[in-house]
């Protein structure tokens, strides 16, 4: 069980719930710059194929849209198997 990574304790009443629970738990006091990851304040990088999946659903529908992302992750993702199976059958052929 690794259980929570951080709790933030913005009020009086979260410290209250904090100082009941504290002793069931590890607890060590950081600065919040030392936890926070860049997406908690900085928006992630859209995908590279964000636009394309919202026009696709935009002119044809959920259904549609979910039909051709599907494809093109199944076929990439294949691709992907196919070039694991020949870099491990090449390790297996150097190996005897």
């Amino acid at each position: 069980n690794k259980g929570v990574s951080a709790i933030l304790i913005n009020t009086e009443k979260g410290l209250k719930v904090f100082d009941n629970i504290e002793k069931n738990c590890e607890a060590k006091e950081l600065d919040v710059s030392t936890i926070m990851q860049i997406n908690m304040y900085q928006p992630t990088n859209k995908p590279k194929d964000y636009d394309r999946i919202h026009a696709a659903y935009r002119e044809k529908g959920f259904d549609e849209a979910l039909s051709e992302c599907s494809k093109r992750a199944l076929k990439s993702n294949n691709k992907n198997r196919f070039k694991a199976r020949i870099v491990k059958f090449l390790r297996k052929i150097k190996l005897k």
